[in-house]
């Protein structure tokens, strides 16, 4: 993993860490960092600043960390990527710490953080998460793909058959089985109202 002092305009890129310099507000968008140098007092919550810019570019892609810091910093902006639909973190103490709690116990008093976890234990569930962000990204490009070759249609005549498509996640026990129970067994041979097709079937890898 590589490690490098943030510059105007670069492009995220996995597996890189950016440090940003002192007295600079950091935004990104388009997947793009952007540096503004000398910001004046009322700008001096870089966290939420940048939490904003996230969650406003990637959605509900975006994952937010508050860790050990003094004032609130970061409060605003894990309001904003949660809003987005994104994943928020704020640091517990395990004895190791946070040094000083002002920024993680803001962040969770909103009510607005996913993961109140000690840091050791974060790494984890980012791995997590990213890993069902691309499932469900390559899920939404496959069901695309069907509704292309015109395997359904979301508008259709009133005198038709309604058909759609029902996402659903489930535990792995239930990959390539029946996940519908029913109250009475004799209810098993009776004709069914609804016929349906099984076009993606797959685990979620790391699940």
């Amino acid at each position: 993993m590589s490690v490098t002092t943030v510059s105007d305009e670069i492009e995220l890129k996995p597996d890189c860490i950016f440090v940003l310099t002192n007295s600079a507000i950091l935004t990104v968008k388009q997947r793009r960092l952007f540096v503004r140098h000398n910001a004046n007092r009322r700008e001096r919550k870089p966290i939420d600043i940048f939490f904003s810019s996230l969650a406003a570019d990637v959605g509900e892609l975006a994952a937010g960390i508050v860790l050990s810091g003094g004032d609130g910093d970061g409060t605003l902006g894990i309001k904003a990527i949660k809003e987005r639909g994104g994943l928020t973190f704020a640091q517990t103490g395990d004895g190791f710490g946070p040094g000083h709690p002002d920024m993680p116990d803001s962040a969770i008093a909103t009510g607005f953080v996913d993961f109140a976890i000690p840091a050791d234990e974060m790494g984890e569930k980012l791995v997590q998460f990213a890993r069902g962000g691309l499932y469900m990204e390559n899920l939404l490009g496959q069901l695309g793909a069907i509704q292309e070759r015109g395997i359904f249609s979301l508008a259709q005549a009133a005198d038709r058959p309604t058909r759609f498509i029902r996402v659903m996640i489930l535990p792995r026990a239930y990959l390539g089985k029946s996940s519908v129970e029913y109250l009475n067994d004799e209810d098993k041979a009776k004709p069914k109202s609804q016929n349906y097709k099984i076009f993606v079937d797959l685990p979620i890898e790391g699940a």
